[in-house]
This record gives structure tokens, C-alpha cells and sequence, in this order.
């Protein structure tokens, strides 16, 4: 019996395998693979496979990673598709798993691993490891990066790890204490995970101005982590978030994620934004958000949404959606509308006009200024002479305020004030679009004129290559909504040279990321098109693939031996037919049988020396030159040769009676 792989403990890794399967919501999956992994244990029987079929495995499993990454990353965002990657890892290198268990080595060539090792010039090309140690850890690993945050993700990790460290345990330790000990760090280790979860939300919140992101997560419908007191550069991403198609005239220069009308502490809140569900209309995927006005514009976008759910850029005054495969809607009083259960790429359109009534009428909130900054504002309304009554002149005239003395910036200086927006309106007069936007919202309830501050993107970009305007993640921006007329009006105050600064900043690679982010949307929306993956039904495919491709590997290359412990099969040589064989039984049962060592002729000559046994000495003599042709000349005997043979045979076998 060949020795167990790496003398791994029994049970273990199909644990593993099994928890993970578990996890990532693959139960069937994870228990077939690890009762085929454990499964060598009850066989006799192992494969000799040549580091050549190892070779040939982890490249086919490199390949299927390869085809995986690709599909993931053109299906889905980028950190959606290296979490789905990261989950199916044990799955892709299983056939080498499989293949160490099941071959007589035990063990897998270091050169199936690495290519630079197959030439054989190096000193460790001849070397083999144990895979099964590595494997366990991809497992606990791809069962993290599924993500279900469940207290059974974390004592399954810790019964695992004390199934593995149990071994290594010293002889003279009780197996009680050590136990105990186990117990006591497990515990020790969920409590301080739970800590650090709730430090981190608290850091979180007390310094939001030190987070931030690159446009690419979902908004948040509840508040909007400012970045004016961020120090140093403010890095935007390259990356194209969403495609705008204007199907009646030019799309709108502004999509809005979301607005809110609380602001303290850097942060803008929406009070009572609790999302509502919007009912579905008639027909089918499309939802009615507000009356829709005469002289409608029509615009489609196309964005990817984080596991089929996400808010949705919308034009002001946003009317109605149609042909937006979603299962359920949901919208709050400040018109900012979240789909879920959706594909992971959308693509809706989207009716709208000056005045569809979706942003709710103004209250309380949509006039108040904080405390800290109602001296400064005031003031500065009273000094532009802002009119309450004149909403739209008042807009103009903070336009022009904006335009006339202060400049676009996204670099901040340290030591400073810690106040940034009092430092960006008595100071340095620079800054982002956060400044504008919040200095804006606030200038005008100081007048008296309800607004809100609004956070999305600015649509100011047309790609030739793909016929539509495309918005990257360094074109989000925040604005003003102000209410005039009986609706809401959005206000942009930032300098319009804010574009031309942030395109300056474009890598020189981005013509080529264009082109592949480009590729990686058709082949998505093609995707998606047709349906996108049939459930997990897709992993159990994959899986059925990898595994009649490891037993075809096997099977076919080099022909590899199976080697039992049964005794094997008596070969079958030319001649085994020959009628001379019971002839020569029948003389043994009298001691005449022939030695090992004696030619037939010489037997057949010493059996007629032998008196009173009768036998027909020219049958014998025939019999023996037939046999000795059928047994070893290559051409053997023809029809008439063998019919010779049968009856010389059987006139020696009468004789003897």
C-alpha cells in the first residue's frame, strides 16, 4: 500500500473542503470533492503518474483560472471579480489535489509548479512537496473571501485550526489544558474582532474627511463623507463608471446619485431618507417616479451594479424608467432611487423633464445653516444682496461670486485651519467640488432659499470609440439643488476649468484601459443579454469539466500503470493451447512429468524409454515437433499444423488410457 500523501490527518482536509463549500454556498460541491479527496483512503490501489501528468494538470488548471479571470472581470466591477475568483480557488486546483492523493509519489513535482524549472537546469527540478498543507489554507482562505460574516465562519476557522495544530501538540502537554487553552484564545480572538469592528466604524465616523474613495463605491443614500479636510492631492480614478447615450438631444450635464439636506461635521445627512418601494408599472420593467412633463428628454445608461444592486444616476427631474431589469425599485423623499435584485450591468432609460415633482417639496431642514457657520453666510447674503423672492437672480449672483474669486483645486495644504470651509472662503479661495457645492447649499439658506447639497457625476466627456459620453470615477462631483419656480433646479458653482484639470491628470495608459474596459462592457452587456450565469448551476459544470479532464489526463497520457496490491494476472503466451499440455498432465500423474529445466523433445524422448506404458512413440515425436512450432515459431501452425497436433495428441492420450 503506498504511503498517505504527506501524512496528512485523516479527515482534515475533506473538513476543510466541506466547510468551504459551505461558505461560498456550494454544499453539494464541497461534499463530493472532499469525499473524493478522503476517499483514497479506502482504496488499495494508487496511480504511478510521472511529474509529466502533474505537468499536464496544473497547466490545464491554469488555464481554467485563466478563463475564469477573464470571464469574472468581464461580467462584473473589479473587486467583485477578484472576490468571485478568490472563492472558487480550491475548486480550480483540486485536479492537483486529487492527483498528489491518488498517485503512488504522494507528493506533486516542484516543475509542475513553476515552468522555469522544467528545462531540468535547476537544482530543485527534481524536487517534489506535499500540496495537501497549502490546499487546506486556500480553503479556510476562499471560505473568507466569501464573505457571509456569520459567527460560523469563525468557529468553523477555529476548529479547523485546532484539528491542524492538534498534532504539533508536545507529548507531556494534558490534553485538557491544551484544550482549554484552544478555547480561551478562540474566544479571546472572536472578542477582539467584534472590537476592532466597532473601532473601526467609530474611527470611521469621527475622522470621515481621512476616507476617501475613488468614485467606484455604491452611494449611500443616508449621508455623503465629504473630502474637504483631506491634506495633499485628492486622487480620482480613470476608470469608466457609467455610459450615457442621449436618445432625444444631449444628455443632461449633471446625473444625480444622491442629495441630502443636513450638513455637520464634514458630512451631509438625508433626514427621513428612508428608501420606499416603488411599484412597478405597466409595461413591464419600466417605474413611474413623478409626472412626466411636456417636452421630455430621453437619455440611456449603462453601469455596473455590485451584486445586482446600487443606486441609480439619474437626470434631474427624472420621470420615469423604462426597460430596467430589476426586480424591486426603492426611492426616498429626496428623489434618490436605488435598484435591487438587478443583473450586474444595467442599462435603463430614462425619461425626464424641468419639473417631475420626484425631489419632494422643501421643509425645515432645506433652510437651515449650523450654528458654527450662520455669522459668516449671513453676512456674506447680505453682501451679494441674495433675494429671497428672486430665487433665480440669487443662483446668478452666487454664480458669478464663485466664478469672479476663487479657483478649482484638489491639493490642500497642511496646518491650515481645521475648519476647511471657513479656510476656503476667507483664505486660500481653492478648493473641490465639495467646497462649492456645500459654500453654495449654505450661502442660500442663509437667504432664505431652501436647497440641498447632490452628489454624482458630471457627464462631460464623449467617447469616440464608443459613441456615448462616459463618466470616470474622477468626474463624480457634488452640486447644489436649489428650489426655484416650484421645483428643484440644480446649481454647479464649480469653476468649469475643474475638467480640464482632472483630464490633465489622465494616465498616458488610458487610451489602452479605455479600450479594455470598452471590450469588457460588450462582452458583459452581451452577457447579461442572454440572461447572465444560470445560478451556480455554471460551478457545477465547471466542476464535472475539471474532473473528466483530470481522469482523462490519467487515463490517456503516457499510459500510466495502476498498481494493486491484488497478485497480477498470469500473462498469455503463444502456444497455451497446445493439446501436448494434457498430455504432459496425464504423464505427470504417473511421474513422468517434465523438468523445468528439459527441452520437449529431450521429455518426450526419456517418456519412451520408459517400459510398458504402450504410448505410440511416432505420435509422441509428432506431437512434440508441432508443439515446439506452435509454441515458438513466429508464423505458428497453419489449420492442417493444428488439426496434426489435436490428433497426435489424442492418440498418445487413448494409449495411456
Amino acid at each position: 500500500m503506498a504511503a498517505e500523501s504527506g501524512s496528512f490527518p485523516a479527515g482534515l482536509l475533506g473538513a476543510a473542503v466541506v466547510f468551504w463549500g459551505q461558505q461560498s454556498g456550494l454544499p453539494l460541491l464541497g461534499a463530493t470533492l472532499a469525499a473524493a479527496l478522503e476517499g483514497h483512503r479506502l482504496l488499495g490501489r494508487r496511480w504511478e503518474l510521472t511529474p509529466a501528468h502533474f505537468v499536464r494538470i496544473s497547466d490545464v488548471s491554469a488555464v481554467v483560472l485563466l478563463g475564469i479571470a477573464v470571464y469574472a472581470f468581464a461580467t462584473t466591477d473589479p473587486s467583485q471579480a477578484s472576490r468571485r475568483l478568490s472563492v472558487l480557488l480550491p475548486l480550480v486546483y483540486s485536479p492537483l489535489a486529487l492527483a498528489q492523493v491518488y498517485s503512488s509519489e504522494g507528493r506533486v513535482a516542484l516543475s509542475a509548479l513553476f515552468v522555469f524549472l522544467r528545462k531540468g537546469k535547476h537544482e530543485w527540478s527534481r524536487a517534489s512537496v506535499d500540496l495537501l498543507p497549502p490546499f487546506f489554507l486556500l480553503c479556510g482562505l476562499s471560505a473568507a473571501a466569501a464573505n457571509v460574516r456569520t459567527p460560523a465562519f469563525y468557529a468553523g476557522t477555529s476548529i479547523l485550526a485546532g484539528w491542524a495544530l492538534w498534532r504539533l501538540k508536545p507529548a507531556w502537554t494534558p490534553r485538557a489544558a491544551w484544550l482549554g487553552l484552544l478555547l480561551l484564545a478562540g474566544a479571546a480572538g472572536y472578542a477582539g474582532h467584534l472590537a476592532l469592528s466597532r473601532l473601526q466604524e467609530r474611527v470611521e465616523r469621527a475622522a470621515a474627511a481621512l476616507f476617501v474613495g475613488d468614485g467606484g463605491e455604491e452611494a449611500d443614500p443616508q449621508r455623503a463623507l465629504t473630502a474637504m479636510g483631506h491634506v495633499g492631492t485628492l486622487k480620482q480614478s480613470d476608470a469608466v463608471r457609467l455610459r450615457v447615450t442621449g436618445l432625444e438631444g444631449p444628455p443632461p450635464a449633471l446625473l444625480r446619485l444622491a442629495s441630502f439636506d443636513r450638513y455637520a461635521a464634514l458630512q451631509w445627512r438625508a433626514t427621513g431618507g428612508e428608501l420606499r418601494l416603488v411599484p412597478e408599472g405597466v409595461p413591464r420593467a419600466s417605474w413611474t417616479l413623478g409626472a412626466e412633463p411636456r417636452g421630455a428628454g430621453r437619455i440611456e445608461v449603462s453601469l455596473r451594479l455590485a451584486e445586482g444592486a446600487g443606486v441609480l444616476p439619474l437626470p434631474s427631474g427624472a420621470a420615469r424608467l423604462e426597460r430596467l431589469a430589476a426586480l424591486s425599485l426603492f426611492r426616498n423623499r429626496f428623489g434618490t432611487v436605488r435598484a435591487e435584485d438587478a443583473p450586474g450591468l444595467v442599462s435603463f432609460q430614462a425619461v425626464f423633464g424641468p419639473s417631475s415633482g420626484g425631489e419632494g417639496l422643501p421643509g425645515p431642514e432645506d433652510l437651515r445653516v449650523p450654528d458654527l457657520y450662520a455669522p459668516l453666510f449671513s453676512g456674506l447674503a447680505r453682501q451679494l444682496r441674495l433675494d429671497r423672492s428672486d430665487p433665480r437672480g440669487a443662483m446668478a449672483s452666487v454664480s458669478r461670486y464663485f466664478s469672479e474669486g476663487f479657483a478649482y483645486s484638489v491639493y490642500r495644504e497642511g496646518g491650515g485651519s481645521f475648519d476647511p470651509l471657513r479656510e476656503f472662503l476667507l483664505r486660500t479661495r481653492t478648493g473641490h467640488c465639495e467646497h462649492f457645492a456645500t459654500a453654495t447649499v449654505l450661502l442660500l439658506r442663509a437667504a432664505g432659499i431652501p436647497a440641498r447639497y447632490a452628489t454624482g457625476y458630471s457627464i462631460q466627456e464623449f467617447s469616440a470609440l464608443e459613441n456615448a459620453y462616459v463618466a470616470r470615477g474622477r468626474h463624480a462631483h457634488a452640486w447644489a439643488l436649489v428650489r426655484a419656480g416650484g421645483s428643484w433646479v440644480d446649481l454647479d458653482t464649480t469653476p468649469p476649468s475643474w475638467g480640464e484639470q482632472e483630464s490633465g491628470r489622465a494616465s498616458r495608459l488610458r487610451p489602452l484601459a479605455d479600450l479594455f474596459s470598452w471590450a469588457s462592457y460588450r462582452a458583459a452587456r452581451w452577457w447579461w443579454s442572454r440572461g447572465g450565469p444560470p445560478g451556480e448551476g455554471w460551478v457545477a459544470v465547471l466542476a464535472a469539466l475539471l474532473a473528466a479532464l483530470a481522469w482523462r489526463i490519467v487515463r490517456d497520457f503516457a499510459a500510466p500503470r495502476l498498481r494493486s496490491e491484488r497478485p497480477p494476472a498470469p500473462p498469455r503466451w503463444p502456444g497455451r493451447d497446445s493439446e501436448l499440455y494434457r498430455v504432459e498432465r496425464a504423464l505427470a500423474a504417473r511421474g513422468l512429468g517434465r523438468r523445468d529445466w528439459e527441452p520437449v523433445s529431450v521429455w518426450a524422448e526419456r517418456v519412451l524409454a520408459q517400459p510398458g506404458l504402450g504410448l505410440p512413440a511416432e505420435s509422441l515425436r509428432e506431437a512434440a515437433v508441432l508443439h515446439g512450432r506452435h509454441r515458438y515459431d513466429p508464423k505458428g501452425l497453419d489449420p492442417a499444423g493444428r488439426e496434426a497436433l489435436r490428433a497426435a495428441a489424442r492418440r498418445c492420450l487413448d494409449a495411456l488410457g
